[in-house]
């Protein structure tokens, strides 16, 4: 196993990552705008983060976390990474509506809106949102082997030398929150939210989590 800082080429690994973990097909039937959506997940996460890992097995990614540290410079390439999520999000749109499958994009921005307003509660209850945990995900074959706790501790350990006292982060129960909670983190502020998910009606419970690195 290598872990190692992650590169422009494994952009397209790690958007099947999260496709994978996050279930993001069933947020779309349509191939084009599916591959879009995962696409537009990872850029989105690449241009809120200063550091970004992966874990790599005989050339092949299976494990990817990156963070943001409050005062750090930004990972680089981040025009390239606002053109391309533009684009996407131009083609997912269009594609989306000749073919009526259009659901994917919105229900991003419900996850965006209850992310936002569990930040506003938990700031006003006094919880520091200076550093972020912003992606984390290790591929299913690989889960149990230590892959993802090597990650984890990459991660707080550069925001520990970052100057971090404390982060955050924002997952939901189609995720493993258990890991965090084994660690010692704490829910601040949790929000329920509801998905169009394969012409279905699903209830979501999202939450925001604090520790220390």
């Amino acid at each position: 196993m290598t872990y190692r800082p992650l590169r422009d080429t494994d952009l397209e690994a790690v958007s099947h990552l999260a496709q994978e973990a996050f279930g993001l097909r069933r947020y779309a039937s349509s191939p084009t705008v599916q591959a879009a959506v995962r696409r537009i997940y990872v850029l989105h996460c690449l241009t809120s983060s200063t550091f970004a890992e992966v874990a790599e097995v005989d050339g092949e990614v299976v494990g990817v976390v990156m963070a943001r540290a409050a005062g750090q410079r930004k990972l680089p390439g981040q025009g390239l990474y606002r053109v391309r999520t533009a684009l996407l999000m131009t083609k997912a749109l269009a594609v989306g509506a000749t073919r009526g499958d259009t659901g994917a994009l919105k229900e991003i921005q419900i996850f965006e809106g209850s992310y936002e307003q569990l930040r506003r509660r938990a700031s006003a209850a006094g919880a520091r949102l200076d550093h972020e945990l912003t992606l984390f995900i290790v591929s299913g074959c690989c889960r149990g082997q230590g892959v993802g706790s090597r990650l984890y501790a990459d991660a707080l350990t550069y925001l520990r030398h970052s100057g971090a006292k404390s982060f955050h982060l924002y997952t939901d129960t189609g995720c493993s929150y258990e890991f965090y909670e084994r660690r010692g983190l704490e829910r601040v502020a949790s929000d329920t939210i509801t998905l169009r998910l394969e012409d279905a009606l699903e209830d979501v419970d999202t939450f925001l989590y604090t520790g220390r690195p």
